[in-house]
């Protein structure tokens, strides 16, 4: 047996079980019912979400891109030489530092083909999910319809088959109290 008919056995089973009870689940019942536990729609929502998503990450595509960088140097130095004392006392023979750099790049393209043909697929593709969904939910919609018609189709036969089944019983028991009599 395929999914679909299961999940409909399901709903019928549960319009049955309901009716059984002296219950009567109305069509907004079983369709809000079949909304939290029918697995296609269920999947149709989060493929959903998730294009809703791309068109998200279509639009990030033409944000301004920051990147950060930075590096620490140390130097450390020893030098001989035979300078003049006059001039040597100028420079020292030993010396150290640090050099530290740090930059921030801001880029922000005018136009830029790839990123904006990329968005625009994107953008399509979340247009799809929903035309998806949309389509789940129709066909959620009718195969609830279609169930829950069906029971109550199959609930007026057996009204109608227990009426049958009573009305022949009370003729068998006249034609009986006919045949007793003589």
């Amino acid at each position: 047996m395929n999914s679909p008919l299961k999940k409909i056995s399901l709903v019928v089973a549960l319009l049955v079980a309901a009716s059984a009870q002296g219950e009567t689940l109305a069509l907004t019942q079983a369709f809000q019912q079949a909304l939290r536990a029918d697995p296609t729609i269920l999947a149709a929502e989060q493929a959903l979400l998730a294009g809703r998503e791309k068109a998200v990450q279509g639009e990030a595509l033409l944000k301004p891109q920051v990147s950060l960088g930075a590096s620490v140097t140390g130097i450390s130095s020893h030098a001989y030489s035979n300078l003049p004392d006059a001039v040597s006392s100028l420079v020292s023979p030993d010396s150290s530092g640090h050099v530290g750099e740090a930059a921030v790049k801001v880029l922000q393209p005018l136009y830029n083909a790839p990123y904006s043909a990329s968005k625009q697929q994107l953008i399509s593709q979340t247009a799809g999910a929903e035309i998806r969904w949309t389509a789940a939910l129709q066909d959620l919609t009718k195969r609830v319809a279609e169930s829950y018609l069906a029971v109550l189709s199959a609930q007026d036969t057996l009204r109608v088959t227990r009426a049958e089944e009573t009305t022949l019983a009370e003729q068998r028991e006249r034609a009986q109290a006919r045949f007793d009599v003589g």
